[in-house]
């Protein structure tokens, strides 16, 4: 896990130094990658290449992984960011083929793996990844992105002659002096989503190579060419296994379920340094963590909040950790304002991305704990939800599509399924209505703070199947911004969160079910609850109310709105005054904020961008 910079300018015109590049690049993406840095240069009749990696030593913790890499006859090289998790059994086949090895890395099978195939490697690949390979012989980079997205990677072109790339967008915002992409602002605002399957980025001219593709750049003339590619396409492979699925028996999905995530966590432990989990107290984390614990002598896990709170998450991930034999760790927000400012403005900062949700916070403090306590790397359970189905409104999508299909049989148990889903669920019906704006054809709620770009948009649809939706989340409209958080919070803090349930096999997996084994009888993972009856507790297991760490906004008054004030008219107004109302400081009272959803989101925004603009 790392983070890594580089440049292609012409010979005739540079538009930054090497020195320049390298300085703030080092600066950015420290926290990514804190064990080693390099660099590495090279030049070609029209062109300057210039290279920067920062490391996180996870497998072969010895300098024979420092990157950038170079092959052997000096063709390739190669600054990669991410785990492949299935590297010894490529490299396995690629010794057999003749490759030798003067590393025990990833990367080098990776770099190995593309000189033996090309692009074809790609689908050989189990992990998380975005990386850069540049042929020098051929005089082509490829920039390529992991399946779902799970590592970033942007680049900027200011002209033909010259291009940029990097895992950190706020990098080259700050090198080009790029302006916020307030459409992308709005956008978030208006669906409380940000990332999606497209290219845009928080900052004007910054793209991001979208999930499951590659960007092919051609360097052998000075003027560059470039095309983005599709690699992965998870439709097609979700209608490859559905139809194997609509003959196999039901014992055999539960032996294939079980398989496939207890191989998926294997692999995931394929470390040689030490490991824990997130462990927030429902069915996904406990299961993950379940598991970790057997391989474990005494497992660390991490959480957020009040142990000895029963409405508190960390108190049913304190009775988990106990059936576990496992050490729980628990952080709650500090109490002084000094603290809760530096937590504030480093998540800020380590995001690079707008967030509106107190729940980010906490998230950073629990990876921060998990640094403190000398881990690298985590297991934790996001996209569970999609890939099996978690969310509430998978039990709407799942009554229509029984409608449509005139599917009488299963009408009756999915209102069943609805009423004791809602009757579990109605302790937290607020949460319903803080997501209605997504799935209307709404202006949204009145802005009070900001003036931004009028959004609207098409409604979410929940017209179509469970599994078209599953699809739409996790290609588009969930689970990259969940993904965004995850990544940037867990690298800000310089440790690797790795994700199980996203194991691209699995995720083809659940994706191909039949509806009725993802929610059944009130319940929704209806096939984990099953198939892994015997590895977690009853209790977790039986529980059909979901929650995620419990931030309201009382926290407001505990000091958030004081610190979102802080940020705010600390900035010169001049920064912002063209994008807040004529009385926007009016709003920023914890009167406001702390009663207003909308209003707590437009300060959270604001916060973003006057932080950012003065970074």
């Amino acid at each position: 896990m790392c983070g890594f910079s580089a440049f292609i300018q012409s010979l005739s015109y540079q538009k930054i130094s090497d020195s320049n590049f390298y300085n703030k690049s080092s600066y950015f993406l420290e926290k990514r990658g804190p064990d080693a840095f390099g660099t590495h240069s090279l030049k070609t009749k029209h062109h300057h290449l210039g290279f920067y990696h920062s490391r996180l030593s996870i497998i072969d913790i010895s300098n024979d992984g420092i990157q950038p890499m170079i092959s052997k006859d000096k063709s390739l090289t190669i600054i990669f960011n991410g785990e492949i998790y299935n590297y010894r059994e490529i490299r396995q086949e690629l010794t057999l083929l003749g490759c030798q090895f003067f590393s025990h890395t990833d990367t080098e099978v990776l770099l190995n793996s593309w000189q033996v195939w090309g692009p074809s490697c790609l689908d050989k690949l189990n992990g998380m990844f975005s990386f850069a390979i540049t042929d020098n012989v051929n005089k082509k980079i490829w920039l390529v992105r992991d399946r779902c997205g799970i590592k970033p990677l942007f680049w900027h072109s200011p002209d033909s002659k010259s291009f940029f790339y990097s895992s950190s967008s706020l990098l080259l915002h700050k090198i080009f002096c790029s302006s916020i992409n307030l459409e992308f602002c709005a956008f978030g605002l208006s669906r409380k989503i940000f990332e999606t399957d497209s290219s845009s980025s928080p900052y004007n001219d910054i793209h991001s190579v979208p999930p499951g593709s590659f960007l092919c750049i051609d360097f052998k003339n000075e003027d560059l060419t470039f095309k983005l590619s599709n690699w992965y396409d998870l439709k097609t492979k979700i209608v490859q296994n559905s139809i194997e699925y609509q003959s196999s028996e039901l014992s055999d999905i539960f032996d294939q379920c079980v398989y496939l995530l207890s191989n998926s966590i294997d692999l995931r432990l394929r470390s040689d340094v030490k490991i824990c989990t997130s462990l927030s107290g429902g069915l996904d984390s406990s299961l993950i963590s379940s598991f970790v614990a057997l391989s474990n002598n005494k497992l660390d896990v991490f959480t957020y909040g009040d142990p000895y709170d029963p409405d508190s998450e960390a108190f049913i991930a304190s009775n988990t950790a106990k059936s576990l034999d496992a050490i729980l760790h628990s952080v709650s927000f500090p109490a002084r304002f000094d603290q809760l400012f530096d937590l504030y403005t480093s998540t800020l900062t380590n995001q690079e991305s707008p967030f509106i949700s107190l729940s980010i916070l906490a998230q950073s403090l629990v990876f921060q704990k998990m640094k403190q306590s000398s881990y690298k790397v985590a297991l934790g359970g996001q996209g569970a939800d999609e890939v099996f189905a978690g969310y509430r409104k998978y039990f709407i999508a799942y009554l229509r599509e029984s409608l449509d299909n005139r599917d009488y049989k299963n009408l009756l148990a999915c209102f069943i399924s609805l009423f004791k889903m809602l009757a579990a669920q109605s302790k937290y019906s607020s949460a319903y209505f803080q997501t209605l704006p997504k799935y209307f054809a709404t202006k949204g709620n009145q802005a009070l703070i900001l003036k931004l770009p009028t959004q609207l948009h098409d409604p979410i649809s929940v017209n179509n199947s469970l599994q078209i939706m599953q699809c739409k989340d996790i290609t588009s409209l969930s689970l990259p911004t969940l993904l965004r958080y995850e990544d940037r919070n867990s690298m800000g803090h310089s440790i690797e969160s790795r994700l199980p349930f996203l194991d691209y096999r699995l995720l083809e997996f659940g994706l191909s079910l039949d509806s009725s084994l993802k929610i059944s009888n009130g319940y929704s993972k209806y096939i984990l609850r099953k198939a892994f009856s015997s590895h977690i507790p009853s209790k977790i297991r039986r529980t059909r109310s979901k929650r995620g760490f419990n931030t309201d906004t009382r926290l407001v008054r505990q000091g958030i709105g004081s610190v979102l004030r802080q940020i705010i008219l600390s900035t010169p107004r001049s920064t912002y005054s063209h994008i807040v109302s004529p009385d926007y400081e009016r709003y920023l009272s914890d009167e406001y904020i702390g009663s207003s959803s909308t209003a707590l989101e437009e300060a959270m925004m604001l916060a973003w961008y006057c932080h950012t603009s003065l970074i």
